[in-house]
């Protein structure tokens, strides 16, 4: 596994590129795309808020290719729950930390999961194999608006990804 500092859009050689998603689908059945990468790929590649909802809708929320763009495809990397309960501050993100005690909230809410980072890093090798890529980006899941430990993130990650992968951060 690999790091870079770059952004992953700007990379010609990769095969497929991960968005980190949280699963929550709003009206008009459009996956919540409002901060991140995942707002990045919305605003580069037209209608993918609409083609995530649609395949979490349909197949749930999990790893897997949503489109393609500009000769590469664009992979859903869950990083936070569709819905959660939050049972303590540290499980909601501070602008959020009102609704502590309410239950099943929107995942953008959440702070992302190390658990679902976990699940949705051996997806993503299970992928890799299927489809052969030889280079696939991943911004470092889950520590911009996630806020999880860069170091913890990127210390789960080299358990599972080998030297086809690289990791990005800005």
């Amino acid at each position: 596994m690999k790091i870079k500092k770059a952004n992953v859009f700007n990379e010609s050689h990769l095969d497929a590129i991960c968005i980190t998603t949280n699963g929550f689908i709003k009206r008009g059945n459009r996956a919540t795309v409002g901060r991140g990468i995942a707002k990045t790929c919305n605003e580069l590649c037209e209608g993918f808020d609409l083609k995530l909802g649609s395949y979490i809708l349909t197949n749930g929320h999990c790893v897997d290719v949503i489109m393609k763009y500009k000769g590469f495809d664009i992979i859903s990397f869950p990083t936070k729950p569709s819905t959660f309960t939050p049972e303590s501050k540290d499980d909601i993100l501070p602008q959020y930390g009102h609704f502590i005690g309410r239950s099943s909230l929107p995942g953008f809410m959440a702070k992302s999961d190390m658990k679902l980072i976990e699940k949705s890093l051996k997806e993503l090798v299970e992928l890799t194999n299927q489809k052969e890529y030889n280079n696939v980006g991943l911004p470092i899941p889950g520590i911009g608006c996630g806020e999880l430990n860069k170091e913890d993130v990127i210390v789960l990650c080299r358990k599972y990804l080998d030297d086809r992968f690289t990791l990005y951060y800005l």
